[in-house]
């Protein structure tokens, strides 16, 4: 516990002899480096977004997100209207797997994390298992979703796992 005051030494201790165990772990984490996870709400997602690259984007302003909105909508004969981000209190994690040939590709942002080194954003991609009888289209796998913003702007670090996802009931 190097570089931590001895005031904040004997907190620490008394936090573990007084305090209930959730709360030690959390008020600990905090002091020496944990992490915190962050709520989120969906904003948008989908299997078709014409982005064919694979990227992950935090959105911090209006322009960007009204851009990025207004190319993947494009395709779209009746495209939805931007949802609304209010920029000082959120900001946007957007996640796009790249382009598949077939259906039964999915993103899925699991959850987020703020670190003292910037967030962790977990993913999930969903792949059809080889089995599956899927659809011959392009897709374009994609999560959108706003998370409160924080003090200060940090990096993010995307964690990717694969979830091979069975056909079988």
């Amino acid at each position: 516990m190097t570089g931590i005051s001895a005031a904040s030494k004997t907190a620490i201790i008394l936090c573990i002899v007084i305090g209930s165990s959730f709360v030690s772990v959390v008020w600990l984490g905090s002091v020496i480096g944990g992490n915190s996870q962050i709520p989120f709400e969906d904003v948008d997602r989908g299997w078709s977004c014409g982005r064919s690259i694979r990227e992950n984007l935090l959105i911090t302003d209006a322009q960007t997100w009204q851009d990025l909105w207004t190319s993947m909508k494009s395709g779209e004969s009746d495209p939805p209207s931007l949802p609304y981000v209010n920029f000082t209190t959120e900001l946007l994690i957007a996640v796009f797997l790249g382009e598949f040939g077939s259906s039964g590709y999915f993103a899925n942002i699991t959850g987020v994390f703020l670190l003292l080194t910037g967030y962790r954003i977990f993913v999930v991609e969903v792949h059809p298992d080889p089995n599956c009888g899927v659809l011959a289209v392009m897709t374009q796998p994609y999560h959108i979703i706003s998370i409160p913003r924080a003090q200060q702007d940090f990096s993010a670090t995307f964690v990717y796992s694969v979830h091979v996802r069975s056909c079988m009931p």
